[in-house]
């Protein structure tokens, strides 16, 4: 049986990993998180050679946007320097390392789809951070598989569907960003094409498709048109003002256009990815009417 390590098991991702993972009777689970192995001191390497998994799904992740900008040092710990260790541990082992990044590296103005093969441009130090990793992967890993994600929410942790939501509890109104364009993505449904390419790797003797990969669920919307839809499917009557990037001024610059293409993630791996309304109603637990 083959083994799957999962690192920063206690987010949002690892989390959904964790519900899902007795689907895959295939594999055997290892989760780990900062409080059994911290992967940002390269004492994990041997941690991992110990393990000797055959997989390592890198989910741990320095996620705090705008933090980042006066903590520079330990973004790049989290998302750059660690990812080197795992890179290490995975060559020693000959393991697969599948590594989560972000639709922030692109930045780049476009009006269709991101591919893979689009120039990078990361203009906040998390998304400096968040390619550093992917260079080292693309660099150093011997088998190695990026994805890019974007919008990330989930039942679990810290991310805009629960910020909305706890914030409906106080707050009658609203200002919400309207001109950045994106799709979101349901952890749950990442989790599940994560352990998907899992399967479908295990079962090749020659692949040779390593790099980049982006995954997201469907459809174009911008951060206020996704929070009316989460307060009309809860029935919160919030009023929502739109607002531009420019005038909510944070302190990290967020990319205006993150909408990007699945074709290659599809046709290698066999990946399905649906609407993001239909996958909100199922972390809302909203039936379809």
């Amino acid at each position: 049986m083959k083994k799957i390590l999962i690192t920063g098991s206690g987010g949002q991702l690892g989390s959904e990993l964790k519900a899902i993972h007795s689907r895959y009777g295939q594999f055997e689970f290892i989760f780990t998180d900062r409080s059994n192995m911290d992967i940002s001191h390269e004492s994990c390497i041997q941690k991992i050679i110990d393990y000797r998994p055959d997989f390592i799904i890198n989910t741990a992740a320095y996620t705090s946007v705008d933090k980042s900008e006066i903590d520079y040092d330990n973004a790049m710990l989290v998302n750059a320097t660690a990812v080197q260790y795992l890179c290490q541990a995975a060559n020693s082992l000959g393991a697969i390392l599948i590594h989560i990044s972000s639709d922030y590296v692109y930045h780049i103005k476009k009006y269709g789809p991101l591919v893979e093969t689009d120039a990078t441009n990361p203009q906040s130090t998390y998304a400096i951070s968040k390619k550093a990793g992917e260079i080292l992967v693309l660099r150093e890993c011997n088998k190695g598989i990026i994805i890019r994600t974007s919008w990330l929410y989930s039942y679990f942790g810290h991310n805009f569907v629960n910020t909305m939501l706890h914030l409906a509890e106080t707050k009658s109104e609203l200002n919400i960003v309207d001109d950045q364009y994106g799709s979101p993505t349901y952890a749950a449904d990442l989790a599940q094409a994560i352990l998907d390419i899992a399967t479908f790797l295990s079962k090749q003797d020659d692949f040779k498709d390593w790099g980049v990969y982006n995954f997201s669920n469907e459809g174009i919307i911008t951060w206020l048109g996704f929070a009316r839809e989460i307060f009309a499917l809860n029935e919160k009557n919030i009023e929502l003002t739109p607002t531009t990037t420019k005038e909510y001024n944070a302190p990290a610059k967020r990319p205006l256009w993150s909408v990007m293409s699945k074709q290659k993630i599809k046709s290698t791996f066999g990946i399905h990815t649906r609407h993001w309304r239909e996958a909100l109603r199922e972390c809302l637990k909203i039936e379809p009417k």
